[in-house]
C-alpha cells in the first residue's frame, strides 16, 4: 500500500506544477481515504484549493497539514499564500518570517515577503527583504525582475539597469526582459543599446505592438527618422487602435523629408 500511495502523492504534485487541479484533486480524493490525516494529503487538498480559489477550505486544510508537520516548508509557504488571499496579510507575514528564521536557504521565504511589501508600497522593507533573498539566488530571473522594478519605483534606473542586464544573461530568450532593457537604457539616454535590446526583443516576440512603438522612439532619438516611421506602422499593423504610434507617425510626416 504504501508503494501506492508514495506513486499517488507523486501524481497530485505532478499534476499540480502543471496546474491540471481536477486531476490532482480526483488522486487526493483517493489519498484522503487511503490515509486521511497524512500530512501530505492535507497539503495537497489545501494547495489545490487555493488554486481553485477556495481560500477559507485552502486555510482550513493547511493549517492541518501545518499541525501534522511544522517542519514541513512548502506547507508554510502555501498557508503564507492562502493567509494573504484571506485578507490577512499580517498573519501572511509572519509566517514568512517565521520561514525566513526556520529555514534560511529557503529562497522563497524571502521573496515572498519582498513582494507582498513591494505590492504594498513599502519600499524600503521590500529592498532590506529583497537583498536578503538575493543572497541565496542572487540570478535568480524572478528576482532579478522583481528588484529591477523597485529600483525603477525608487528612481533608480542604474540599479534597475543593473539587474535587467543580468536577467538577459539568465533568460536570454525573455522577450518582456529586452523590452524592459531597452525601456530602462533609453531613458538613461543609452539610444544605440536600447534600439539593440528592442530588436532583440522582437526577434524573438515580433507581434508586441508597444516595442516596435518604443523601438520608434529609440530610433527617432538618433535622428532616424525613416526607421522610426517604419516601427510606428508596424506597431499599427498589429494594433491600428494603439493611438500613439499614429500621433507619432503624423508628427514626424510618416518620416519622409
Amino acid at each position: 500500500m504504501y508503494q501506492d500511495f508514495s506513486d499517488r502523492v507523486n501524481v497530485v504534485f505532478a499534476a499540480a506544477a502543471e496546474e491540471r487541479w481536477d486531476e490532482a484533486a480526483a488522486e487526493l480524493e483517493v489519498l484522503e481515504r487511503l490515509a486521511p490525516n497524512h500530512f501530505s494529503v492535507q497539503h495537497g487538498l489545501g494547495m489545490v484549493a487555493l488554486a481553485q480559489g477556495n481560500v477559507e477550505e485552502a486555510v482550513r486544510r493547511l493549517e492541518q497539514a501545518l499541525s501534522l508537520n511544522p517542519s514541513y516548508s512548502p506547507t508554510l509557504l502555501q498557508l503564507s499564500k492562502a493567509y494573504r488571499a484571506a485578507g490577512q496579510p499580517e498573519r501572511s507575514g509572519a509566517l514568512l518570517r517565521e520561514g525566513m528564521s526556520s529555514f534560511p536557504d529557503v529562497f522563497s521565504f524571502p521573496f515572498e515577503l519582498a513582494r507582498s511589501y513591494h505590492l504594498a508600497g513599502r519600499l524600503d522593507e521590500a529592498l532590506e527583504i529583497y537583498q536578503v533573498a538575493e543572497e541565496i539566488q542572487p540570478r535568480n530571473p524572478m528576482l532579478l525582475r522583481s528588484v529591477a522594478h523597485l529600483h525603477l519605483s525608487r528612481r533608480e534606473p542604474r540599479e534597475a539597469l543593473r539587474r535587467l542586464e543580468t536577467l538577459v544573461e539568465e533568460a536570454p530568450d525573455d522577450p518582456e526582459a529586452w523590452g524592459n532593457l531597452g525601456m530602462v537604457l533609453g531613458g538613461l539616454g543609452e539610444f544605440p543599446r536600447a534600439v539593440a535590446a528592442f530588436r532583440r526583443g522582437l526577434s524573438l516576440a515580433p507581434d508586441i505592438h508597444t516595442m516596435h512603438f518604443n523601438l520608434g522612439l529609440a530610433l527617432l532619438r538618433q535622428g532616424d527618422r525613416q526607421g522610426a516611421a517604419d516601427s510606428f506602422r508596424s506597431a499599427l499593423r498589429l494594433d491600428p487602435s494603439f493611438e500613439p504610434a499614429r500621433q507619432q507617425l503624423a508628427r514626424i510626416g510618416g518620416g519622409r523629408e
